[in-house]
């Protein structure tokens, strides 16, 4: 078996590549299209003919440096949007019967073999409900864990918190359970457009 996180790596290598190239793109189409139109202004001197003045080079040099700037920000920004698109796992699911340490379990578990991804597991137990939110260490600054699991806890009556990876909860109303689970995908979405 392929192990996912491997796998996918070289499909996170092309969107970066993809985005490197984007900006570079940027950055050449501006600047071609500015050249052209100091050339149509005459401005600068016709395509065919060297440009010696050293005021109309600074002038490029300049611009160039501007539109290189502004490529490197698209660059970024689309290496950033391709990455959190590169979520491969959103799961919540409700186990009913495990205690904190079973829902762990079950959260280890999956972990390991998710890559990229956000856990929310929901246990009703004795009247109680059991709550785990687990996310990758490459996702976890953005999407904390424990801003997951606090939401979906107040919606069971409860509280809870833990590590930016890893959250744990408690609640006293196992029959929203199931709707609280469900707010699990609107919480990724809504922190991915920030």
């Amino acid at each position: 078996m392929t192990n996912p996180t491997t796998a996918s790596h070289p499909r996170r290598l092309g969107r970066s590549i993809l985005a490197i190239f984007l900006g570079f793109i940027t950055v050449v189409v501006l600047s071609l299209g500015t050249d052209e139109v100091f050339h149509l202004l005459r401005v600068y001197p016709p395509w065919s003919q060297p440009m010696n003045d050293p005021g109309l080079n600074l002038l490029a040099l300049s611009y160039r440096i501007i539109y290189t700037v502004l490529g490197s920000y698209i660059a970024a920004r689309l290496a950033e949007a391709m990455h959190d698109s590169a979520i491969r796992v959103s799961l919540a699911a409700r186990l009913d019967g495990l205690d904190p340490d079973g829902l762990r379990s079950v959260v280890d578990m999956l972990r390991d073999r998710m890559g990229p991804g956000i856990i929310c597991l929901g246990s009703a137990v004795d009247g109680k409900v059991n709550l785990i939110a687990a996310v990758s260490k490459a996702l976890s600054a953005k999407y904390p864990a424990g801003k997951l699991i606090q939401e979906i806890a107040k919606q069971v009556g409860g509280g809870g918190g833990g590590r930016p990876d890893l959250a744990q909860a408690g609640g006293k109303d196992p029959s929203k359970l199931d709707a609280a689970l469900a707010l699990v995908p609107g919480w990724v979405e809504r922190v991915a457009r920030g």
